[in-house]
């Protein structure tokens, strides 16, 4: 089995780690994809290629949490 490549696993983590500071610093249900692209750096066809939206992100991010604790 072939491993995600690289640049991808650098694109998702970007992704997801904007979206955590954004979590952070405001209300989510306030947060745009817009604003994940900006803090992310990556385009919208680069977040649309990994995630159907930002509630897709989210449950990501609540899976690699779950995935560490246990």
């Amino acid at each position: 089995m072939v491993g995600e490549r690289r640049d991808v696993r650098k694109s998702k983590e970007a992704i997801k780690n904007a979206f955590i500071q954004l979590i952070i610093n405001q209300d989510i249900r306030k947060i745009t994809v817009k604003d994940i692209l900006t803090l992310a750096d990556v385009s919208r066809g680069t977040f649309y290629a990994h995630f159907l939206d930002i509630y897709d992100v989210q449950e990501q991010v609540e899976n690699d949490l779950m995935d560490h604790c246990i």
